[in-house]
């Protein structure tokens, strides 16, 4: 699970920067919009993945159950395949921990940061004429807007707020997907449930299918009255 939330997290963050512009259009209620339903869509794909995998698990635990009562000893490889909210509380908390991390050091660095709005330009011409200097919090803040790239449709409207708000931002970026695909995964009995419902519907359609095959073949083969002369 944890490996899922990563790749999601790089994944959004790729294809954010591929149709970055889409998303800072220079309608405002456009942007919000798409991004919005590109929010939305990527934690509906999170929660859906981890509902696949917590009915997966539950399904491989039935089927190690029914092993186990023919006499096969299970393994620890086999045991970890099968549901466990614990595990997979843990999982999260390591999905969102290396996104967790980086959004804890921007607090702790710019606790005593003077965030201050330029309104003048650098001159990034002539940079000789001028001595550019970057701190160590915005050297760690633009590292960390790299990190959270799957948001980056959304900076332009929270630094609006006032600088340094982004910062305070990053913490719930860092647990938005992990938590999404535990919430998914915490449906996993639920989802089985409704396959296993499925499946017994599916097995009564197709046996009312082939009784009612059977009793056409059965009319079909029975020979007809003939009328009786008058």
């Amino acid at each position: 699970m944890a490996v899922r939330s990563w790749l999601t997290m790089i994944f959004m963050a790729v294809l954010v920067l591929m149709f970055f512009p889409a998303l800072v259009s220079g309608n405002e209620t456009l942007s919000i919009v798409v991004n919005s339903l590109v929010l939305v869509a990527s934690l509906t794909f999170c929660y859906a993945n981890g509902a696949s995998l917590g009915e997966s698990e539950i399904t491989y635990g039935e089927l190690l159950e029914k092993r186990v009562a023919k006499g096969y000893t299970p393994l620890a490889e086999d045991k970890a395949q099968c549901y466990n909210r614990k595990r997979g509380v843990l999982a999260t908390l390591l999905g969102m921990l290396p996104w967790l991390i980086m959004a804890i050091v921007v607090l702790v660095s710019g606790k005593d940061f003077v965030h201050v709005v330029v309104e003048e330009k650098p001159d990034y011409l002539f940079p000789a004429a001028e001595t550019v200097v970057v701190s160590t919090h915005e050297s760690i803040d633009v590292a960390a807007r790299i990190a959270f790239a799957a948001f980056m449709g959304w900076y332009q409207f929270i630094d609006a707020v006032g600088p340094g708000v982004l910062d305070y931002w990053f913490l719930p970026m860092s647990m938005l997907y992990p938590l999404a695909i535990f919430v998914g995964y915490l449906t996993g009995p639920m989802q089985h449930k409704k396959k296993l419902k499925m499946i017994e519907e599916g097995k009564k359609k197709k046996l009312r299918k082939i009784r009612a095959d059977q009793r056409r073949k059965k009319r079909q083969q029975q020979p007809r009255q003939q009328k009786p002369e008058v």
